[in-house]
């Protein structure tokens, strides 16, 4: 007798499934302007995403003519933590997808 197989789904949201970069600019834009710069558009960060959170940051940083430290980065995983499903949203027919009504 055959055992069923387990019925699980492994998704990667951010960037995939949901467009996070509104929450992400939000967060980046607030770290910034703690230390005096920005902001930055929701296009400029766009290009910014990828390759986690502190190049995200250091890119973020080196666009306004700085450079961001540990406290930047850890500063900006608390923000983006608390804000980070403010504006985020599925791209369009992801929902309907995801139930199989597609």
């Amino acid at each position: 007798m055959k055992s069923p197989l387990p019925r699980w789904l492994v998704l990667d949201l951010d960037g995939t499934l949901v467009d996070s970069v509104p929450d992400l600019a939000a967060a980046l834009n607030r770290c910034l302007a703690g230390r005096g710069l920005g902001p930055l558009g929701q296009d400029a960060v766009r290009a910014m995403v990828g390759d986690g959170v502190k190049a995200l940051v250091e890119r973020g940083f080196r666009a306004c003519g700085a450079v961001a430290d540990a406290s930047d980065i850890a500063r900006f995983l608390v923000d983006y933590e608390a804000h980070a499903a403010v504006e985020t949203r599925p791209y369009p027919g992801v929902p309907e997808t995801l139930r199989g009504r597609c």
